[in-house]
């Protein structure tokens, strides 16, 4: 826990140098892309790429258990987990943009524990509707993962109880997801909203115990997420923000049989981002749970960079 605080402080540090380098620096040309983050479109500008950096850490104290109660862990470190992102965007026409991204999961769940990549994915933004303003706007999001992370699930054995021992960061086939999102800008003010539903394919995995280990079907429950998020420009440089989302996943099933391991959470999600120049952005994110079921009870640090290229 200590060296995931020491390497989430480490790029916080880092971040802020670079930020610090390029904080008032005044474009030499006029920008393709808004200043202003409530003025910015939810489809890349033709020709403007965007390379993200994510990075988010909690560790749990407490967790909704299958009843939606919140819980105490006996050990804090039982649930802990660090997501660190790299994505990148670019507007391939005016209404199109494209992109691809890869995560990479670091922490323990309970006896599960472990660290991989998880699934790379690729996706394709269109815009549906813009006013001559452009300050309403709507999209539709198109986004494929490939398997890549880790899939199996290994079991062990001590006191004659079997558990999971490695984190899963993958499914075993391809997963689809389909999005609709909306923007409405009005003087210092943003209101964003975006729903999604993710359909994930059947495949083989391997499970069992490493003498014992098999081949079985495993079917990924279906998902679906809703987010709705109001912006204010406090300054040219300065956004602050707060989100509701919903987040939501159907039991997955093992040859047939349901894990009982559905799962959803509600979170509040206040924001601030700083905005260093016209083409470097930000955001720092915190998350309030406020109900959910098979899922931690936590408050993680969400620190997100942007960049245009």
């Amino acid at each position: 826990m200590k060296l995931y605080r020491r390497l989430a402080g480490l790029g916080l540090i880092a971040f802020g140098l670079i930020g610090l380098r390029v904080w008032g620096q005044e474009a030499q040309e006029p920008s393709r892309y808004p200043l202003r983050e409530i003025d910015r479109p939810l489809v890349l500008p033709v020709e403007v790429s965007e390379l993200r950096v994510g990075l988010s850490y909690f560790d749990a104290e407490k967790y909704f258990d299958a009843d939606g109660e919140s819980v105490n862990l006996k050990d804090p470190e039982e649930w802990r987990l660090l997501i660190a992102e790299l994505e990148i965007g670019y507007g391939l026409f005016e209404f199109l943009e494209v992109g691809a991204g890869i995560p990479y999961y670091s922490g323990k769940i309970f006896q599960a524990e472990g660290a991989n990549l998880g699934d790379l994915y690729a996706y394709t933004r269109f815009k549906i509707l813009q006013n001559q303003e452009k300050t309403r706007e709507l999209a539709f999001d198109f986004k494929a993962s490939f398997p890549i992370g880790d899939a199996d699930i290994d079991m062990a054995l001590e006191k004659k109880r079997y558990f999971q021992e490695n984190l899963r960061t993958g499914d075993p086939n391809v997963d689809f997801f389909g999005a609709l999102l909306g923007r409405w800008t009005f003087q210092k003010f943003a209101l964003r909203a975006g729903w999604e539903y993710g359909y994930r394919l059947e495949g083989e995995i391997k499970t069992g115990m490493e003498s014992l280990e098999d081949v079985a079907k495993f079917d990924p429950g279906e998902s679906s997420s809703f987010n709705v998020d109001f912006l204010y420009q406090v300054m040219d440089k300065l956004v602050a923000g707060v989100g509701l989302e919903y987040l939501q996943q159907d039991e997955n099933k093992l040859e047939g049989q349901g894990l009982n391991d559905d799962w959803y959470l509600w979170e509040l999600k206040p924001e601030i981002e700083i905005q260093f120049g016209k083409d470097y952005d930000l955001l720092v994110q915190s998350a309030i749970p406020l109900s959910g079921k098979n899922q931690p009870n936590a408050y993680p640090i969400i620190i997100l960079w942007k960049s245009r290229i």
